[in-house]
């Protein structure tokens, strides 16, 4: 009797695990608009600007670390408040380097790095109070750029511009500029920024292939993502809302995928292709609200024979949420070229996770450990 009671016990507390897993409202867990709790260290040491012009000036700042991907130059903790151009600037280096845990103000770009192709990291610095850009990476492969908080731009600057192709933008927040991220070169990860409040585009990735671009939250600036000259690149589980432009546009784009997004109250449309952007797979995402007219997506039109785009899953033959349509037969995409998503959803889809431990993982341990110890009961109890 005792061991029974254990297992229905065992039972019952893996059936909860399951609700509380599976439960998520209108059936879409849809990105958190929250930013994430980072702690930027405050204790820093006050110092002058730092400009790194070749690999001979390392010495001159006595900064530790020998220039290797193991051991890199390191830059941190510092305080740099400077009416100089940069706070840091570093060019024309093969070292590895790593700018950690510093305030930088200056009057045009808090960070300028240029032609560094060791492989640089910027972690975990608040730079703000600028005249232009916060980081400026140019011709940067292998690039991280992690866990930065980034405000008070100039009119024409940029949070974060980058070039450089194998690189990673993540977890950064940035607000108060002209332009919020821009990366060109592709093969690059954007994951996990919180992008608010800047006058054009939140995120731009520009010139390259093979992009990702995931997780990041737009909200309440001119556009939200926008992905120019690009093939193969995917956009997904990102929220785009509360934008005074499109959620996103694609421009000059070739098989490109969209899909577990949300798009809302956008004051243009949700996704817009212009340019001959052709091929795309545009699927399960959620469009509500978006006011671009009487459609929430728009196709500008094929040119020079270019192909059309699928507006659903072509495996699964699903498409995406409208909240306008009505519940019969297709849905019409705006510009009058006969594109439609020919199965739109009823209801809100699931976001897939992107966690090592997704949820889906989370449910089948749950379900084959539920499966398996009644099993293993009878075994041992057989045995006996």
């Amino acid at each position: 009797m005792k061991i029974k009671k254990q297992i229905l016990f065992i039972l019952a507390f893996f059936s909860i695990i399951i609700l509380v897993f599976s439960s998520t409202e209108n059936g879409f867990s849809h990105i958190s608009t929250e930013k994430e709790s980072i702690t930027w260290n405050m204790e820093r040491i006050p110092f002058s600007n730092i400009v790194i012009n070749d690999d001979g000036d390392w010495a001159t700042y006595g900064i530790n670390g020998s220039g290797s991907l193991a051991d890199p130059y390191l830059i941190e903790n510092l305080e740099i408040v400077t009416s100089e151009s940069y706070g840091i600037f570093i060019v024309n280096t093969v070292k590895a380097f790593l700018i950690k845990n510093c305030y930088v103000s200056s009057s045009i770009d808090g960070m300028y790095i240029w032609n560094a192709t060791a492989g640089a990291r910027i972690e975990g610095n608040v730079i703000e109070y600028l005249g232009q850009t916060g980081i400026k990476c140019y011709r940067c492969p292998n690039t991280t750029i992690i866990y930065n908080k980034l405000d008070y731009g100039g009119t024409y600057g940029q949070g974060i511009a980058h070039t450089g192709n194998f690189s990673i933008i993540a977890h950064n927040y940035v607000t108060g500029f002209d332009m919020g991220i821009w990366t060109s070169g592709g093969y690059t990860e954007v994951y996990n920024n919180t992008v608010e409040s800047v006058q054009r585009k939140a995120l731009m990735a520009d010139a390259g292939d093979k992009y990702k671009i995931y997780n990041n939250t737009c909200s309440f600036n001119g556009d939200g993502i926008y992905v120019c000259d690009s093939s193969y690149s995917e956009i997904y589980n990102n929220t785009c809302s509360f934008n005074g432009g499109n959620g996103t546009r694609l421009d000059l784009s070739y098989g490109c995928e969209v899909k577990y997004n949300w798009f809302e109250a956008n004051e243009e449309f949700g996704v817009v292709l212009a340019y001959q952007s052709s091929n795309n797979i545009i699927h399960h995402n959620v469009f509500i609200g978006n006011e671009g007219g009487t459609e929430q997506a728009y196709f500008e039109g094929p040119t020079n024979g270019s192909e059309g785009n699928l507006w659903y899953d072509p495996t699964t033959l699903e498409g995406n949420y409208w909240d306008d349509w009505d519940g019969d037969g297709f849905y019409e995409i705006g510009g009058g070229y006969g594109e439609v998503d020919l199965y739109p959803l009823a209801q809100f889809a699931n976001l897939p996770e992107i966690d090592e431990y997704s949820t889906a993982s989370l449910l089948s341990i749950c379900i084959i450990t539920t499966a398996i110890m009644p099993l293993i009961y009878f075994v041992r109890k057989k045995r006996k």
